[in-house]
């Protein structure tokens, strides 16, 4: 994530992509290299389709376009490659803690929740 740009663009990204997953070499990375612009847009295209604004899950907000956004992630991220075995931009383990809340109902899905004064 620090090697994407400060600014609108990344502020999107981080609200429409990082809900669901982390943004980090797994995803980034494919067999150990970067992403292609093609593969980065296949990607953006299924998780439209799964959270797109169109969907039944609207995740992703309206503007979310693949191809953009996969010249953007190879843009900021191709000529940046990482020293062999470490992706730049990981972050190493640190230790937190975590507080699990019940959801108020069994069948929701835990995305974006907000925890509110009555707690």
């Amino acid at each position: 994530m620090a090697l994407l740009p400060e600014g609108e663009l990344k502020r999107r990204f981080i609200l429409d992509c990082t809900g669901c997953h982390q943004f980090d070499e797994a995803i980034a990375l494919v067999d150990g290299r970067p992403r292609t612009e093609a593969e980065w847009a296949d990607a953006i295209r299924r998780m439209l389709g799964y959270a797109g604004a169109n969907t039944a899950f609207p995740v992703i907000g309206a503007g979310r376009n693949a191809e953009a956004t996969a010249s953007w992630l190879v843009r900021n991220l191709q000529d940046r490659r990482p020293a062999p075995g470490r992706f730049p931009g990981t972050m190493s383990v640190v230790e937190d803690r975590v507080r699990e809340y019940r959801l108020p109902v069994g069948q929701d899905l835990p995305h974006d929740i907000a925890i509110d004064a009555s707690g």
